[in-house]
């Protein structure tokens, strides 16, 4: 019972060390995060058509628009939603139709 959380009625949680207190405060940051960050090496994998609009004069920045299937929202709604909440998502751009291969990609 040496690595045992103690908890008793009437008494405060406590850890046997502070290893143990740092893997339990830290456990339930990687499951809130974890889930994000597969959902998110999954989506990457997904390939779509997209149009580039220029946001004004600024040749720099670009509006992109990507039509998302009924499939892609079913699988990714909640992902989605959180990864792309702050406006701004991290794209790859891939050139198939030119006889390039898929990981001949740019990323922005």
């Amino acid at each position: 019972m040496k690595d045992t959380v103690i908890l008793t009625v009437g008494s405060t949680l406590s850890h046997i060390d502070d290893n143990s207190l740092v893997a339990a405060i830290t456990q339930s940051d990687i499951q809130d995060i974890f889930w994000i960050h597969q959902a998110a090496r999954e989506i990457n994998k997904v390939r779509s058509p997209a149009y580039m609009v220029p946001r004004g004069n600024d040749d720099s920045r670009y509006y992109v628009v990507v039509a998302l299937s009924k499939a892609f929202l079913d699988q990714f709604d909640a992902a989605w939603r959180r990864l792309t909440k702050d406006g701004q998502v991290r794209m790859s751009f891939h050139d198939e139709h030119e006889g390039r291969k898929p990981d001949d990609a740019s990323n922005w």
